[in-house]
């Protein structure tokens, strides 16, 4: 069946004509027929007369398929679609050739350009014969919108959709809405107060009913389509409910950390429980928190180990005890025993030496236990379930400790005749004496926890047992690792030879073998080593040495244990392996030794090596050996159902520490094989977070996401925080008064010494979550446990209004930007002059308060400059310096100010007049040229650069600079982009539909720009283009529904592998997988006919309407025919 096809090819004035032989074209096409009923060319085919000439063609005509040939379709495809529909033309029957952008716009060869757009048009005409109707579907719109970013523009967007009506969620990433104009001190070109202009619309969007505001919040992901999205936003706890908080303040007074205010650039300092400034909206406060420090991420039992050390500093002794046992509950236990990785990860150590916390947690828990008062932690009403812990090492006693706070009835069954576990039986009382111990065991047994002592759990009293005999509503294993580890070695039946486990409980007991005026060989490289031989040195040897196949920096015990050692006479020898005990008549000798040849394989592991040639021997009355230990799961019944792991470790889930019969979980020694005491107390609070879990909701524990860890990397701004105090040494006893006793050898801090190294923290986490503000709030509004939370929203449009970025000056070194305190930035001197801040107002040097008698401004600093910054002009920088120098000649008379610049640009209105004052009326020297470098020089800042007026150069003396830094995309832009799916060009700006026609749309529908995130603006501009985003999201509400375009894929199920290539290819969500059918599924509601999983797809089973193979390929050969 013939077609009836008009053409229609536009001058567009000059634009195409100028290039393109627009008639010739016409002639050619109308005269070859090929189903052309008609070709006409008008100079203005977009305009009402020319769209007439193609409505008046469709009726008198009768024409089925038009082509027209003109600009971009992203332009006027609309406006055609609309023309071809109003004359009774389904619109889908259209087909845009674009022959400006690609032909007359890029050559200036006529007869090419010619050429080439007469074949595009072919191309059209071939291609539109193929098309077919189309109908889109209606969609109803949600009457509600997305403000993303609250400066002024988004405010002025929000507000006007408001004010009509409609619900607006304004999605701010500060903390504050107000953006950088809540900088500013006045405006230009009328010098209005900023915070004047401005706090009446953030009061009045604060109070809006129809606007909810959520900050510290940043857009995840938008699905959907116009009028119809569905955003996820990720929300940053405030710690502070802003339902509850009254802004009274008390919060503020208490908090003991101070650091740098990022609101007044760092030029004062803040509480990291604060608001920005008085007039702030919303008007409540919010805590900063960078994330986890890296002390407490590297804590295995989670103590906050910074909150605790700056209650500390403080004095809060009891305050810091509190918050110690919210994770150990034995902080005199802990503080001398712990090997700290803490201390390890502690940022100061990168500065001087890491604060010394396990030795201020002792002195915590000494401090109480000299009181001998317990202070008992609030516990929860008590529940009826009892609990039965097996073993009274650390885990089961940290188990039962916090099952006690959680209101349950825990009964500790203990094989020995003392509570403890390893550090009763293991640890050497010159480390743990016994009495601290025993002290803080009685303080959980006046907790309501029992403890049964000589009772083993095993035959005739199993786990199972205790379950369905015992009625025990929950059974918690955390036997330690006390049997020693034993190695076939040859002669190790002789007298005198120990295993290391033994050696150390025996002298616990007081079962000590006679070592007076003996020569001890210790073996092993390992703590229990170290322990062994200081033990032995104090039973009054002739001498101890102690052998380890590691050298000394690989040695598995703790350096300062060595050292220790060393101190208190024990000798080291490394590198050495066993190669058999010798005897003589039953009793050891000594030990013959071969030279280790590498103790670690290529990826770590322990494989030692030896080389078999090179031997010698020691000699020996006693030999320990002490080569590791594990733990004895003998008592383990067949019918408890308890499952282990291939190592003979207890099998367990990582998270809920729960075994393979329910109701039964494990933790420490039993679970991870020898760990450390820390490691246990953390395994133990756990596993009674996973029993509350079970038997409170009947479900398993919620692991919290760890939270993220601040970079481990000391920072300047830590460094200006860190006090100039000295790491506080422990007080020790001399070496020659430990052997023979068992005295401790350290001797704890004293009240100063704790509170001095308290000072010496940094705060690298900025809150600490001390607590402090939580006891001073009366309305109960700080929450210390939020976390980060993702909200879903609903919404017909959305506004982008994320506004601009500050060019970072230090780009430009030789102007001395964080090098000479008097050079400022001028959002900083801004802050400088604005009444609210750091100075009250008062333009001071930053270096020593004067007030300055000469400013020199430099401009495009960062703008303009193709090499260091954008080669673009910031169009406010000129304006601002203007008003800058106003304000400082407002405050200082008398003052001179000097203003490098390569143009002055004046955009706006009012804004010539306004500069001309500032030359004529205030004497500002202007100095056409770029500064070169800014030095020091007798006590002033010199400025030199070239004067190109005069053309030489020039240097001016200054007692200020400020440099004009230009406007920059937002950091975060690309996580912006990709979360919407916008376009951006290449300084990170997002780009509008259309220079002219569309300033605040984007490629998406629906989706609007207002304000600097678009490109640089003022403040009149960016107040305009949130008007007219609002007024667009207006009328998208006022049509009540939308029309979805229907050019989406479709797939052909018979064709369809389900290879899932097209799912992952979808930039949209429009492709899922049918389980059931095993096919690829299109929503035509999330669908934007991209394109991309049609090319994607290996089989051709996806097509995108209106863009099938064959009008594909019609227009490629109506091209080249």
């Amino acid at each position: 069946m013939s077609k009836r096809v008009g053409v229609y090819i536009c001058h567009c004035g000059t634009n195409i004509d100028g290039m393109v032989d627009v008639e010739k074209i016409s002639d050619e096409i109308g005269a070859q027929g090929n189903d052309v009923v008609v070709c006409r060319h008008y100079k203005y085919m977009c305009s009402e007369p020319g769209q007439k000439l193609i409505r008046d063609d469709i009726v008198e005509l009768k024409l089925d398929h038009v082509v027209e040939a003109s600009c971009s379709p992203k332009m006027h495809e609309p406006t055609f679609r609309t023309c071809v529909s109003q004359a009774g033309m389904n619109q889908y029957m259209f087909e845009m050739v674009n022959i400006r952008e690609h032909c007359s716009w890029v050559t200036d060869n006529r007869d090419l350009a010619t050429i080439k757009a007469k074949a595009l048009v072919e191309g059209g005409i071939a291609r539109v014969k193929y098309h077919k109707p189309l109908v889109g579907s209606k969609k109803p719109v949600t009457p509600a919108a997305l403000v993303v970013g609250g400066g002024i523009a988004g405010l002025t967007t929000a507000l006007k959709i408001a004010r009509s009506g409609y619900k607006v969620t304004i999605v701010e990433k500060e903390e504050i809405i107000g953006g950088r104009m809540a900088q500013f001190d006045k405006t230009f070109p009328t010098l209005d107060c900023a915070g004047c202009t401005l706090t009446p619309k953030t009061s009045e969007v604060g109070r809006h009913p129809n606007i909810e505001i959520i900050t510290k919040a940043e857009i995840v992901s938008v699905g959907g389509f116009v009028g119809n999205f569905k955003v996820k936003v990720r929300q940053q706890p405030r710690y502070v409910k802003l339902d509850k908080c009254t802004g009274c303040g008390d919060c503020q007074k208490v908090c003991p950390i101070n650091v740098s205010s990022q609101f007044e650039l760092g030029m004062a300092t803040r509480h990291p429980i604060s608001r920005p400034f008085p007039q702030a909206i919303p008007n409540k406060y919010s805590i900063i928190r960078d994330g986890a420090a890296p002390c407490q991420s590297a804590c295995p039992a989670g103590v906050n180990v910074v909150g605790y050390m700056n209650l500390a500093g403080l004095g809060k002794f009891d305050e810091a005890l509190a918050l110690v046992r919210e994770r150990m509950p034995f902080a005199a236990s802990c503080g001398r025993i712990c090997f700290h990785p803490c201390e390890s990860a502690c940022k100061r150590g990168q500065m001087d030496k890491p604060l010394a916390v396990c030795q201020t947690k002792r002195f915590l828990g000494d401090r109480e236990l000299s009181k001998g008062v317990f202070v008992h932690p609030k516990k929860q009403d008590e529940r009826p379930e009892r609990i039965a812990l097996v073993g009274a090492g650390p885990a089961s006693m940290s188990a039962a400790y916090f099952l006690a706070l959680m209101g349950f009835k825990p009964v500790i069954f203990e094989a020995a005749p003392a509570a403890g576990g390893w550090l009763r039986y293991g640890i050497p009382e010159y480390r743990l004496p016994k009495d601290v111990l025993l002290q803080e065991v009685e303080n959980l047994a006046s907790m309501g926890v029992e403890i049964h002592y000589n009772t083993p759990i095993g035959p005739g009293r199993s786990i199972d047992d205790l379950m369905k005999k015992e009625g025990f509503s929950a059974v918690f294993i955390g036997v330690g690792a006390q049997d020693a580890m034993r190695i076939p070695v040859p002669g190790a039946d002789a007298a005198g030879v120990h295993w290391g486990v033994e050696y150390l409980r025996d002298s616990a007991m007081g079962k000590v073998p006679p070592l007076a005026g003996k020569r001890v060989l210790v073996i092993g490289g390992g703590n229990v080593a170290v322990d062994a031989a200081r033990t032995a040195i104090r039973q009054g040897p002739a001498s101890v040495m102690t052998i380890s196949l590691e050298s000394r920096q690989e040695m598995p015990a703790s350096a300062w244990e060595v050292e220790d050692a060393e101190h208190e006479g024990v000798s080291f020898e490394h590198r050495w392996g066993v190669k058999q005990i010798l005897s003589q008549g039953g009793k050891v000798t000594g030990i013959e030794l071969r030279a280790v040849a590498r103790v670690f394989d290529e990826q770590g592991r322990f494989a030692p090596t030896y080389h078999d040639d090179q031997l010698t021997t020691r000699e020996a009355d006693v030999l320990i050996l002490a080569i590791g230990q594990k733990t004895n799961m003998k008592f383990l019944a067949p019918e408890d159902g308890i499952a282990l792991t291939p190592r003979g470790l207890i099998q367990v889930d990582a998270d809920t520490l729960s075994t393979s019969r329910p109701g039964v979980f494990a933790g420490g020694d039993c679970t991870l094989g020898p760990a450390s005491f820390v490691q246990a107390v953390g395994k133990g609070r756990e596993a009674a977070e996973s029993i509350y879990a079970h038997l409170v909701h009947g479900g398993l524990r919620e692991v919290t996401p760890k939270e993220r860890e601040v970079p481990k990397e000391i920072t300047p701004e830590e460094r200006k925080r860190a006090q100039p105090i000295p790491r506080q040494e422990m007080p020790v006893l001399a070496a020659q008064e430990r052997r023979g006793a068992f005295a401790e050898v350290e001797l704890g801090f004293t009240e100063e010494m704790a509170k001095a190294e308290g000072q010496r923290c940094m705060s690298c986490s900025l809150c600490c979550q001390c607590g402090e503000c939580v006891r001073a709030c009366g309305p109960v509004a700080i929450d210390l446990t939020q976390r980060e939370s993702i909200r879903e929203l609903d919404v017909g449009a959305i506004v982008v209004a994320t506004g601009i970025d500050i060019f970072d000056a230090k780009k430009y070194p030789e102007y001395g930007h964080g090098k000479y305190p008097d050079v400022l930035t001028n959002l900083e001197f801004e802050r400088l002059c604005n009444a609210a801040g750091p100075t009250g107002g008062k333009v001071v040097r930053p270096s020593d308060g004067k007030v300055p008698q000469s400013i020199v401004f430099i401009q495009c600093v960062g703008s303009r400059d193709k090499a260091r910054g954008g080669e673009y002009c910031s169009k406010v920088c000129c304006m601002v310096s203007a008003k800058q120098l106003s304000i400082f000649k407002h405050h200082s008379h008398d003052g001179k100010a000097y203003v490098f610049y390569i143009d002055n640009r004046t955009g706006g209105k009012g804004y010539e007049e306004f500069l001309r004052r500032a030359i004529e009326e205030e004497g500002a020297t202007y100095i056409r040229g770029r500064a070169a470098k800014v030095f020091e020089q007798g006590g002033k800042l010199v400025v030199r650069g070239e004067n190109t007026l005069v053309g030489g150069p020039v240097e001016v003396e200054a007692d200020m600079v400020v440099l004009a830094t230009g406007l920059t995309a937002q950091k975060d832009y690309l996580n912006v982009a990709r979360a919407l799916n916008l376009a951006t060009d290449k300084n990170g700006f997002f780009l509008e539909l259309h220079p002219k026609l569309g300033p605040v749309e984007t490629s998406l529908a629906g989706i609007f720009l207002a304000g600097g995130c678009q490109g640089p603006k003022d403040i009149p501009e960016s107040v305009a283009q949130g008007g007219a985003a609002a007024a667009e999201a207006l009328t998208l509400f006022s049509m009540g529904e939308v029309e979805v375009e229907p050019t989406v894929a479709s797939a052909d199920r018979s064709l369809c592998t389900g290879c899932k290539t097209c799912v992952s290819m979808c930039a949209y969500n429009a492709l899922s997988f049918s389980e059931e059918g095993k096919v690829a599924v299109v929503n035509e509601a999330l669908c934007q006919g991209c394109g991309t999983c049609a090319a994607a797809c290996p089989v051709a089973a996806l097509r995108v309407q209106h863009f099938l193979p064959d009008q594909i390929f019609a227009q490629i050969e109506g091209m080249l025919a």
